[in-house]
């Protein structure tokens, strides 16, 4: 895999459709804040609640549509038209 760390987690978001080396990557870059918030649970929680944010995480890059999210221009014309 080439030199990820300065990409972007949109860069990562879309490679991933064809990569699995790319949804580790975004994994990885999530796994420090997974662990943070599973500081809130109980000890004996923590590895099951662990792998099932690291799956629901896998589902949710999988399903996300990169090329369905708007760019600014296409954000800031929806909300004038919305006004």
């Amino acid at each position: 895999m080439s030199n990820t760390t300065n990409t972007t987690l949109y860069e990562l978001a879309k490679k991933s459709q064809d990569n699995v080396m790319y949804i580790e990557r975004i994994i990885e870059m999530f796994d420090p804040k997974i662990q943070r918030s599973l500081l809130q649970t109980t000890y004996p929680k923590r590895e099951d609640l662990y792998q099932e944010l690291r799956l629901k995480l896998i589902d949710i890059i999988l399903n996300y549509d990169v090329d369905a999210t708007p760019g600014f221009w296409d954000l800031q014309k929806n909300l004038q038209d919305s006004v």
